[in-house]
């Protein structure tokens, strides 16, 4: 049977020619369609393998992120905190929980002027003599340097001229005794002769005992004519030793790190930096005993003049010291027995790649049983977590209730959700065309094998009644849908497998080129280098080749279900009697040659006569019209309604911007001067602006003036606050100038306070040179509920403007007081953007400005942070799915006219008997053309009417594009019938009629 089949099939190539490009075009249609998907699945999985996502959790207050200045409410915050919280959740791949303690290495200096005491020091000197001026000269003894003094070379022998500060008393003329030598405190300097000066001053850090500042308010002392017998030295110079010591750890301060596991360590995660050849992590047994092990940086080894092998000597100390309640913190570091940890030798194991921000870093393994270290240890970083993929936001979801307001969650991706984005785009499209090319698959192949079996129907008839079998007759008509189906599948399979991988590459590569976002200013966190997705891929062969098999299996199956149509039908059927053919003749008013009479009208009620009798057979145009039609129709509305969605994230959105400091944390005690934002607040590219100023009182409490409680810092970054207002009072009384005040509860139940009450406080204020006490007297009219560990009260921000007593000079000399108006700086300052469309515009005139993007160095020192990211994200993503939705569209909108264009000719061209059966009744060529034109015509439009309804009704309307794509297709579709007819017109009647007989 299947010899029979090809037979059949090689004479009548044309229409076997039509068949296969048919069959062959649905088949790319759904194998473009499932390869872009197989694509999409790919590149997420080689995105999952390449990226590694965390999670930094760190404290953020007024020590940030100082490793020597420590808060008691951060101690008591992280001490009291649950850690679990961030490590027991299903987005966690792994957890460390992060130490940080100050360390020292003897000889290590990277001499650099970067120390919180860069030009602080105590020096040893030896008196030489004094000028008849007064000047004070002294040569330089002992090596009790600073950082500065390290910079300028300072050595041992050099010539050093003293000078006292104002609020320190000169010694009296003949204090000074020639030979002897001196414990000076003071700051060093170079004079504009390139000779060295030492000004001897006072001041001390606060963390000292009581001892050593009474000691320091006279930083000068008599040595003896012996510096090396220390044991006839004052007991004084031991605290000015201390003072030099604390200013050297200071200056020299090394960012220590135990770790349970190093790998996780944010630099080493986010591959900011890697471990050098030849060096390794701690292994288990390192880190089971914090054994003494050591991992620096590739800058560090070369200033130590050491490398993996040797020892370094390192000693350990903490920033807080234990007390009897538990961990007390300190301004500054001050070293002490308490605060020294350990000393001892560690081996380097590890070398990493130098970067600026870990030059001074080292690592040391963590027992996770030393309880002695970590009770010891603290740090604003508090825990580094590695997540997987993309779970960033729903891990955030889980831990944020249990976060305090000072604690910092920041996700590091390495630009995974970047990278993943145009391909989740792309999935979305390629999800899309799949399932609409598997809807118009199985209508056109239900097409094709009717159209196919019922050409055949006479042939069956045939073979029947020649003896042959029904199961035989039924091999044969499926032999010839399988040839076919298999050829015109392998065809398509291979130039699916072709496009998916061209197409998919262009559309990707493209978007990325399309959707280039201005990251600058923006609240992205650029410290971290970003790693490009590979997109080197190729799709699966088998996926596509399962597709083909689909086309064929669905083929073989409606033509077989049609076969019983056609067995039905020859059975129904009555034989024609035998004898002689009935002479056929024209009618009336026509001739054989097939010329309409002059005066004839040409009539489309044949047509219409047609349509109505055509039974089962014209509900195929109808239904392939529909389906062809709501795919142009859903897939040019995406791209309309991606377009739509864009504009509504503009119109509807809001973005935040607010100054900021270099590090991005920081929103306040930013002094910021009112001359220096004006030319940014009134560039017409701001809404609004809300205002804050800040002055601490002694006692700790934060008196903030605002003109927005939501938008002050304490609640910038977290949820609405929560405010009690008194009766007839709201929001408003910001935007007033009266004595009001908001306190939180805490603050009114531990000072039995309430609303009506008057809130009372003064604060010093420095003009011109002198202190000034400011008091102030409000009403409190609410209670809030605080988030910061540190009170605050807030007041209209119109308050920050003062009147107060200034003394002044007068021309006689006299002081006097006169009242003026004194403004605050911000300290704080935060805008509403006006028309989001302009965003690019607005970041232009801040680089014009002089202001950049936090982390970035420039001589204004003046940067603003755009919190823009979420409404670039989602631009960026429709941005890329319109891309390559207009690409697809291209290609899938011509073959949808390709197969438009071959259905209607081959179901044209199905019905040439009857067209024969018309001519040979006498109907000229311009009725048989209109006739069945018509008809089709009618047919394709019913489809067509009802697709587009349904594309009105599921997406609300159609656009003026649609219409313009719909009547592209129809075109297509009306040329394929006027072509069809045009060619059986041109066949002799009596050969098409030979051979149907």
């Amino acid at each position: 049977m299947f010899g029979y089949s090809l037979k059949s099939i090689l004479r009548t190539p044309v229409k076997t020619i039509l068949f296969i490009i048919l069959v062959a075009a649905v088949t790319v249609f759904s194998c473009l369609g499932f390869g872009m998907w197989n694509a999409s699945n790919e590149l997420l999985l080689k995105a999952d393998r390449t990226y590694k996502t965390s999670a930094l959790v760190e404290y953020v207050d007024d020590g940030y992120p100082s490793s020597t200045k420590y808060t008691d409410t951060m101690l008591r915050t992280l001490k009291t905190f649950d850690y679990s919280l961030l490590s027991d959740q299903e987005e966690v791949v792994r957890f460390d929980r992060q130490y940080d303690v100050g360390g020292h290495v003897e000889g290590f200096n990277m001499d650099q002027r970067t120390g919180v005491f860069s030009d602080l020091n105590v020096l040893v000197l030896r008196y030489l003599y004094t000028t008849s001026r007064g000047d004070i000269f002294s040569i330089a003894e002992a090596p009790y340097l600073g950082a500065e003094a390290r910079f300028w070379s300072i050595k041992i022998g050099m010539q050093v001229d003293l000078a006292f500060s104002p609020d320190l008393s000169e010694p009296e003329e003949g204090s000074y005794q020639k030979g002897h030598y001196y414990m000076a405190h003071g700051r060093f300097f170079v004079n504009k002769d390139n000779t060295y000066r030492f000004m001897v001053m006072t001041g001390v850090n606060e963390a000292a005992p009581s001892e050593a500042a009474e000691t320091l308010r006279y930083p000068f002392l008599d040595l003896g004519e012996n510096r090396r017998e220390r044991e006839t030295w004052p007991s004084s110079a031991e605290f000015l030793l201390s003072q030099a010591r604390f200013y050297q750890l200071s200056n020299t301060h090394i960012s220590v790190h135990p770790t349970t596991d190093v790998s996780l360590a944010t630099p080493f995660l986010q591959q900011e930096t890697h471990l050098l050849e030849g060096g390794r992590y701690f292994t288990e047994e390192e880190y089971r005993t914090g054994a003494h092990k050591i991992i620096v940086s590739q800058r560090f080894a070369s200033n130590m003049e050491v490398g993996i092998g040797d020892t370094v000597p390192l000693d350990l100390y903490s920033a807080f010291t234990l007390a009897e309640d538990g961990l007390s913190g300190t301004s500054d570091f001050w070293p002490s027995k308490q605060t020294f940890i350990e000393s001892g030798d560690y081996e380097i194991i590890g070398l990493f790649q130098n970067t600026d921000t870990l030059l001074k870093t080292v690592y040391i393994p963590l027992s996770a049983d030393d309880m002695r270290l970590m009770k010891l240890t603290a740090g604003y970083q508090m825990a580094v977590v590695q997540l997987k993929n993309g779970t960033g936001d729903s891990y955030y979801a889980k831990v944020k209730p249990g976060l305090s307001a000072n604690m910092r969650f920041t996700i590091y991706d390495q630009g995974y959700a970047e990278a993943v984005a145009p391909v989740l785009s792309l999935q979305r499209t390629a999800v899309l065309i799949s399932l609409i090319s598997l809807a118009s698959a199985l209508a056109i192949l239900l097409l094709f094998a009717y159209m196919y079996v019922s050409r055949q129907r006479e042939t069956a008839g045939t073979m029947t009644a020649l003896g042959t079998g029904r199961a035989k007759t039924t091999v044969y008509l499926l032999s010839c849908v399988l040839l076919v189906a298999l050829t015109a599948a392998v065809i398509g399979v291979a130039i699916g497998f072709f496009l998916s991988e061209q197409v998919t590459r262009f559309a990707y590569e493209r978007a990325l080129q399309t959707t280039n976002v201005d990251h600058r200013f923006s609240a992205v966190y650029t410290n971290v280098e970003t790693i490009a997705l590979e997109t080197d891929f190729r799709p699966h062969l088998a996926p596509l080749a399962l597709v083909g098999l689909s086309v064929v299996l669905s083929s073989l199956l409606f033509a077989f279900i049609l076969t019983f149509d056609v067995f039905k039908r020859k059975n129904g059927e009555k034989t024609r009697k035998a004898g002689k053919p009935t002479r056929k003749t024209a009618p009336e008013g026509s001739d054989h040659r097939g010329k309409e009479p002059a005066n004839k009208v040409v009539s489309t009620s044949p047509a219409l006569v047609s349509v109505l009798r055509g039974g089962a057979r014209n509900l195929i145009v109808p239904l392939v019209s529909l389906v062809l039609l709501a795919f142009i129709g859903l897939f040019s509305g995406e791209i309309i309604h991606s377009e739509d969605q864009i504009k509504d994230l503009y119109d509807n959105s809001t973005v935040m911007g607010y100054y900021t400091t270099i590090s991005g944390w920081r929103i306040e005690n930013l002094l910021l001067d009112r001359e220096t934002v004006r030319p940014v607040m009134e560039s017409g590219f701001i809404d609004k602006t809300y205002k804050s100023s800040m002055i601490k009182l002694e006692s700790g409490l934060k008196v903030v003036f605002t003109d927005s409680l939501r938008y002050s810092p304490e609640f910038f970054f977290g949820d609405e606050p929560i405010v009690q207002w008194a009766p007839g009072y709201d929001e408003s009384i910001f935007q007033g100038d009266e004595d009001l005040v908001l306190i939180s509860q805490k603050y009114a139940e531990e000072n039995g306070l309430k609303p009506g009450d008057d809130l009372e406080f003064y604060f010093y204020m420095m003009f011109y040179g002198m202190n000034q006490k400011v008091e102030m007297r409000a009403k409190i009219v609410g209670l809030f509920n605080g988030v910061s560990a540190e009170e605050h009260v807030y007041l209209p921000f119109s308050k920050s403007t003062f009147t107060v007593l200034v003394p002044k000079w007068t021309m006689t000399g006299i002081i006097i007081e006169e009242e003026e108006e004194v403004e605050l700086s911000y300290s704080s300052l935060c805008f509403k953007l006006k028309d989001l469309r302009n965003l690019s515009e607005f970041k232009e005139d801040l680089a014009r400005r002089g202001y950049t993007s936090v982390g970035k160095f420039d001589r204004a020192r003046k940067f603003v942070v755009i919190e823009d990211t979420l409404l670039n994200s989602s631009v960026a993503n429709l941005e890329r799915h319109i891309s390559y939705m207009r690409i697809l569209f291209t290609v899938t909108y011509l073959l949808a006219a390709v197969i438009g264009f071959v259905i209607s000719y081959l179901v044209t061209k199905s019905r040439r008997k009857e067209l024969a059966m018309m001519r040979s009744m006498g109907a000229g060529r311009i009725r048989t053309f209109f006739a069945f034109f018509s008809e089709q015509l009618l047919l394709a439009l019913l489809g067509s009417l009802f697709g587009i309804g349904l594309i009105a009704l599921f997406m609300g309307g159609v656009s003026s594009a649609q219409w313009l794509y719909f009547a592209g297709y129809f075109v297509s579709y009306l040329l394929g019938i006027a072509l069809s007819v045009a060619v059986m017109n041109r066949v002799n009647v009596m050969d098409i009629l030979t051979k149907e007989d």
